[in-house]
């Protein structure tokens, strides 16, 4: 029998190492399955019998990463905390040696005093050696890019950190290089050094990192959240007493009480009582269902009315909140990371570079017979080819769109979902809270008798000034809205799964479904086929009537939010097939989905049917899913983007690659909107940073001085790759003055 096992990987900072994890596990014998999650830095794996634990741990460290069995008793989010203070320590440690350093290699340019012995002019060694000396530490702090870029090398798979790694030791060595020349005498090499280079790269690349693990302890932390649903003690019925246990010692068969108001603590059957219970965390849908003997119950949903006693069915890993959360975790970790542009572009260009270094450096060797001549030549060309403006392009442009989108109400997790946006060609839709408000609402007030409409809602909202239910509280919503005086209500008697009776005014009155009517033997007459139109469209009918004759029928529906329409038919205009998902019925859905002009629907869904349609519909698009509730987090998982609604659940919003703040979907349209902005203008600065390159390697490598013209030095390399710099951070800036779109 196949076995599912979880590791912690320490070490992993790219996909590249999540690539090479997965790879050296899939050759260890009887891996079936891997599966890496950077954010998490956990490995899954699906073993059959044959599994050899001892040969997985050293396939993974001979790849360069540290394996160790899952702790599950400290909580990940914990882990990622841990994780954070040593890189904000690294940081400034980091800071205590480079704030020296750019005191001494800077500082004489703006008159800034030295001591004699450091002091370029007066001790040109000592000016170097005291370069060196606070440069050191903090390469030896930031020494993972080396360990990491150098083996992503070796691979074959040079990733960003191979870029700092060689751009870093380039400037480095020849700074060293520039030292050992300054102790022969010749003093000019003093002016030559780059060592605060070498520093500044590693310290702005580990706050970088230091971002985004921040973010992604948010996430984590967020992503837990889920697993407190489950309550932490049951209610125990033994046959004659109620003992309050803790849910791990809930065994299947067991009897538990679940008193009105508390979270059902597992998956069982009622074998006593009835009530209404709120499913929304599973289904979306904001009204309670009625439940009674014999009917199923889901831990983590909240007991709304009467007190029940349920026979426990499923208990730990084998509930459906428990599958819930198994499957967002699965999910995560399935879902591959789009490799960056950057990254892909620095595979073809990192061994580019260090050949053409190598090849000016051997034809200068010989063409003059001069080690120095070749050394400033091979360093030229691996200083202007330095990764800062290609390492800038992608992040630079993905962090300022981000930041115009947050002030549009659309805030961006990561840079993959701002980059793949303006792809999307179908956007599939949750329907309860996205589409539509997700609270019931009066809609319809119809008198089957004399009364006014207005008298019909009165009755009905002081009949039910005593109640809790979502209905009560539309009703009474309904009345405040229009300014109505509630009736003294005399009596009220309630009918868990049917409806109340109360006393206004001596008279008695019954309010509830159909059921409830009958019971009272009060004829509902010719309602049918009204209730039946009700019905087709979303609507729960409620009948009020005296004990003896039927009243008046209110409909109480899910209201759609505003422009939703005109969202649909932008997405129409730009060619996007929009589709409908929902655990309400069929009918319903069909209704919604022809009233806003949606293209595909599908109802009566549980949330891994979401995920399967989801799964269905990216053989052949490129899928947006966007939803609010816990049982969309599956499906936006499993989509290519998930855009997740502020409104709605923690962990809708931490599913969700994108979550969008305001209560409406036009931040959508700016979403794919600015997403194809960004794409264009990530392209835009590959192009300035690859255009320095192309004019400048040629030059660096000593074209112009083969045919007598001058060489370039180095300082004037660094001068030309810190320029690429700036018009790839200006390009990128140009997105802070994005608009939005406007319906």
């Amino acid at each position: 029998m196949n076995k599912i096992l979880m590791y912690d990987i320490k070490g992993m900072t790219c996909a590249a190492c999540v690539s090479a994890v997965e790879k050296a596990s899939l050759k260890t014998g009887g891996v079936l399955e891997a599966n890496a999650s950077l954010p998490t830095e956990q490995l899954r794996i699906v073993a059959d019998p044959t599994f050899d634990e001892a040969k997985l741990f050293k396939n993974i460290l001979l790849t360069g990463f540290k394996i160790e069995v899952y702790d599950d008793e400290e909580s990940l989010t914990i882990k990622q905390a841990r994780k954070l203070k040593q890189m904000r320590i690294k940081i400034i440690y980091a800071l205590i040696f480079l704030l020296p350093l750019m005191y001494i290699s800077m500082g004489h340019m703006i008159g800034l005093p030295l001591p004699k012995f450091m002091a370029q002019k007066n001790s040109p060694f000592g000016f170097a050696l005291a370069q060196l000396l606070f440069t050191v530490p903090v390469m030896i702090i930031g020494y993972r890019y080396y360990v990491n870029g150098f083996k992503n090398i070796f691979r074959a798979h040079p990733n960003m950190d191979s870029l700092i790694a060689i751009g870093t030791l380039a400037s480095f060595f020849y700074g060293i290089y520039g030292l050992i020349m300054i102790a022969r005498g010749q003093t000019v090499f003093a002016e030559m050094l780059y060592f605060e280079s070498s520093a500044v790269i590693l310290v702005l690349v580990m706050i970088g990192k230091f971002m985004e693990q921040k973010s992604t302890t948010k996430t984590t932390s967020e992503l837990e959240k889920l697993m407190d649903l489950k309550p932490k003690t049951a209610l125990l019925f033994d046959g004659n007493t109620y003992l309050e246990i803790p849910l791990d010692e809930v065994l299947v068969g067991n009897k538990l009480l679940v008193r009105p108001g508390d979270v059902i603590p597992t998956d069982g059957l009622i074998v006593d009582g009835s009530t209404a219970v709120n499913e929304s965390m599973m289904t979306g849908e904001p009204l309670p269902k009625d439940k009674t003997i014999n009917d199923e119950v889901v831990g983590g949903t909240i007991n709304v009315t009467g007190a029940i006693l349920i026979e426990v069915t499923h208990v730990g890993e084998d509930t459906v909140l428990s599958n819930i959360i198994k499957r967002v975790s699965e999910a995560q970790m399935k879902k591959a990371p789009i490799q960056k542009l950057a990254d892909k572009i620095s595979g073809v260009f990192v061994p580019i570079v260090f050949s053409l270094a190598i090849i000016a450096f051997v034809f200068w060797i010989f063409y003059q017979s001069d080690f120095s001549y070749a050394i400033n030549i091979f360093v030229s060309v691996l200083v202007i080819a330095c990764p800062c403006a290609l390492g800038l392009a992608t992040p630079t442009a993905i962090m300022t769109a981000s930041g115009s989108a947050a002030k549009h109400g659309v805030l961006i997790a990561s840079g993959d979902a701002l980059e793949i946006s303006s792809k999307a060609s179908l956007v599939a839709f949750d329907k309860t809270g996205t589409i539509t408000e997700g609270k019931p609402a009066v809609v319809d007030i119809i008198s089957t008798k004399d009364l006014k409409e207005e008298r019909i809602l009165l009755i009905a909202a002081s009949l039910e000034q005593k109640s809790n239910h979502p209905i009560a509280k539309a009703l009474m919503a309904k009345t405040q809205e229009l300014g109505y005086k509630l009736l003294k209500l005399a009596e009220f008697e309630n009918y868990p799964g049917l409806g109340i009776k109360g006393v206004i005014a001596g008279k008695i009155y019954f309010l509830g479904n159909a059921k409830h009517l009958n019971k009272q033997k009060i004829s509902l007459g010719q309602t049918a086929k009204i209730t039946a139109e009700f019905s087709a469209q979303g609507k729960s009918a409620l009948y009020l009537a005296t004990e003896t004759e039927l009243i008046g029928i209110i409909s109480i529906a899910d209201q759609l939010k505003v422009g939703v329409k005109k969202v649909i038919a932008s997405l129409k205009k730009k060619n996007i097939t929009t589709a409908l998902l929902s655990g309400d019925n069929q009918e319903t859905v069909a209704y919604i989905a022809k009233q806003v002009g949606i293209d595909l629907y599908y109802g009566s869904l549980l949330p891994e049917d979401k995920q399967v349609i989801i799964k269905d519909l990216k053989q052949d698009h490129k899928v947006m899913m966007v939803g609010d509730g816990i049982n969309d987090a599956i499906a936006l998982k499993e989509a290519h983007i998930g855009v997740g609604l502020a409104s709605g659940t923690d962990i809708a919003m931490v599913a969700g690659d994108v979550v969008l703040m305001q209560n409406d979907l036009s931040g959508l349209l700016s979403l794919i909107d600015l997403s194809a902005q960004t794409v264009k203008n990530i392209k835009q600065n590959l192009f300035w940073a690859f255009f320095y390159n192309v004019i400048g390697i040629p030059i660096a490598m000593g074209l112009l001085a083969l045919f007598g013209g001058p060489l370039l030095n180095p300082m004037i390399a660094a001068l030309a790759m810190s320029f690429s710099s700036v018009s790839v951070v200006l390009n990128a800036l140009r997105l802070k003055r994005y608009k939005g779109v406007s319906l």
